[in-house]
């Protein structure tokens, strides 16, 4: 049996290492979804990027990763990461575990099937880690649009300027409208995925190492499935939180 303190600290750590590890195309997903890219010519807007777009997803991705190279370095894709680090791992500790905490407690409800009860599991964790996860969101979105040398405390005053302290929960329920439908598809899929490779593997003999290449293989795919369904609605969230940028 489980010690209580490991799903919050494997969630963190978990977090932590997802962030080092693409927090840079993030940043350039972000830019793309405002409709902004970083050229020689500083910040430019909307008709840049769209023109950029029509080439295609990859093309733009790559011409989107070139400029931001050219015009700030790699410093250009970092914007936002402290923050980001500050936040992400009590996100993420409070999202895991809210998410088993869900999965436990609706194990007992009769009348439903695995994948709804995992599904509604999914969406009770991320209503639990958005009200943490939403204000370091909004600060991070708005550095990762910024010119390189603006801190936090600009980025914040500003926040603040605009609305006062509500201002850092203005996207809460489109973090919510993004991020919801993502769990619920991610951990319906993600826990389908997991016991029908089991289901096949039992009977062979399988190590720790197999188990674990199941579960990564699995959350790849509920990953894919999650953005797949997700991305029109985070491009808005992210226009919404990011504000009078966009």
């Amino acid at each position: 049996e489980a010690e209580w303190w490991h799903e919050p600290v494997a969630g963190a750590l978990a977090g932590l290492a997802q962030e080092a590890t693409t927090y840079p195309f993030d940043t350039i997903r972000v830019r793309l979804d405002m409709g902004a890219v970083f050229g020689s010519q500083g910040l430019r807007g909307a008709e840049a990027c769209h023109e950029a777009c029509r080439a295609g997803p990859v093309a733009s991705l790559w011409r989107a990763c070139r400029e931001t190279w050219r015009a700030e370095g790699w410093r250009g894709f970092y914007g936002g990461y402290g923050v980001n680090l500050a936040v992400t791992g009590p996100t993420t500790a409070l999202y895991f575990s809210s998410y088993k905490l869900c999965q436990r407690s609706l194990s007992t409800l009769e009348g439903t099937s695995e994948e709804t009860r995992n599904a509604a599991a999914g969406l009770g964790a991320e209503m639990c880690s958005a009200v943490v996860g939403t204000p370091g969101d909004v600060v991070a979105q708005r550095l990762q649009v910024s010119p390189v040398g603006t801190t936090t405390s600009q980025v914040l005053t500003g926040v603040l300027r605009e609305g006062g302290p509500r201002q850092l929960w203005v996207g809460y329920w489109g973090y919510l409208g993004v991020w919801g439908p993502f769990s619920m598809t991610y951990f319906m899929v993600y826990e389908m995925l997991k016991s029908a490779w089991c289901r096949r593997c039992a009977g062979h003999s399988t190590g720790q190492n197999a188990f674990s290449a199941v579960e990564l293989g699995s959350g790849m795919v509920a990953g894919a499935a999650g953005a797949l369904v997700t991305q029109p609605l985070d491009c808005i969230k992210t226009r919404l939180q990011v504000g009078r940028r966009a």
